[in-house]
């Protein structure tokens, strides 16, 4: 019992390997559009000017997935799945709360009368110190948004002729 609690809490804060970014997202307003498929802008400082109310997002991730290469593709899919095409981040919050488990442990000790070694196994709590980073925002529909292409990107230019003087010695 002890031992599966332990293994329990591990798996919460996501040793195992597995992500920990979770999210919700709810429709706040009145547009009940489908799930789009294309690009959703990003805007962190203000609103698209003329955009539309969708919903609320929220994005969240313990410890080192708590970065912003992993929360924003996920924050920007659920913006899609609510129909938006622009998203409004409103807020990036870390806040550190302490997580209390079991730990299971082995031990020796001398058993008593003889001289051999005597092994068991016992179960102790134990805590740490877990950041939690959220990211909250909105979505958004915005007909103002720009047209991303799918075209392939242009070449790129060749470099600028060298200026007067440069490169030679005196």
């Amino acid at each position: 019992m002890l031992r599966s609690l332990a293994l329990l809490a591990i798996a919460a804060l996501g040793s195992f390997g597995c992500s920990s970014v979770g999210s919700s997202a709810v429709r706040t307003g009145p547009l009940n559009l489908p799930a789009r498929s294309g690009p959703v802008a990003i805007y962190t400082t203000s609103p698209p000017p003329g955009g539309r109310d969708l919903g609320f997002v929220e994005v969240h991730a313990v410890g080192e997935d708590g970065v912003i290469e992993n929360l924003l593709p996920t924050f920007a899919r659920r913006v899609a799945e609510l129909g938006g095409n622009a998203a409004f981040i409103e807020r990036v919050n870390a806040r550190f709360q302490i997580v209390n488990y079991w730990q299971s442990g082995l031990y020796s000790y001398n058993c008593w009368p003889s001289r051999y070694r005597c092994y068991g196994t016992g179960a102790y709590p134990a805590s740490h110190e877990v950041m939690i980073v959220t990211m909250t925002g909105r979505a958004l529909t915005a007909s103002n948004q720009p047209v991303v292409s799918n075209a392939p990107p242009a070449p790129p230019l060749p470099p600028a002729p060298p200026s007067p003087g440069e490169g030679e010695t005196p």
